[in-house]
């Protein structure tokens, strides 16, 4: 199985400002991932993306599996995830966790499929023009602006600052 990851920070408006390149070369669909109770599968607006959240993007229209888990409770949870999805590539937004601290997000892809592929070359080719490498991240301009004025940018919201990205 092959993997293809792209770990970036994103403030609110560079995270936008990729989803208009998005909305720009494909109509897609970001779907809700992960664990629920109710096996209902919830597509959100483009520009109404929330922080800290995963989603599968996947082409307009193409239906999404649900996967039925069931619990040591008894109870069964759905599953909105790649593994019966293998059409869609993975969001996982990152965003700001505390005044001045960014953590970071990545688009990615555990399955390979002519869709999935097709979908990761669009957003990494966006993510490439319109964010600068720094280190092993891709950085949006705000973001930038953030490191350089003293922020942290961490991996995760628990990271020591010993590991925040610096230039």
């Amino acid at each position: 199985m092959s993997r293809k990851m792209i770990p970036f920070f994103a403030t609110s408006d560079d995270l936008a400002d990729i989803l208009r390149g998005v909305k720009e070369s494909k109509a897609v669909d970001f779907v809700h991932a992960g664990m629920f109770a109710e096996p209902k599968v919830r597509i959100s607006a483009s520009d109404a993306l929330s922080a800290f959240e995963e989603y599968l993007i996947v082409d307009n229209g193409v239906a999404i599996n649900l996967r039925a888990v069931p619990q040591r409770s008894g109870e069964v949870m759905y599953a909105v995830d790649q593994i019966d999805n293998p059409h869609t590539i993975v969001l996982q937004t990152g965003g700001e966790h505390a005044d001045r601290h960014l953590v970071a997000g990545q688009i990615g892809t555990v399955r390979s499929s002519k869709e999935s592929d097709a979908l990761y070359a669009i957003l990494a080719k966006i993510i490439r023009s319109r964010f600068e490498k720094i280190k092993s991240y891709y950085v949006g301009p705000r973001a930038a602006t953030l490191l350089d004025s003293g922020a942290r940018l961490s991996a995760t919201r628990k990271s020591p600052q010993t590991y925040d990205l610096a230039r």
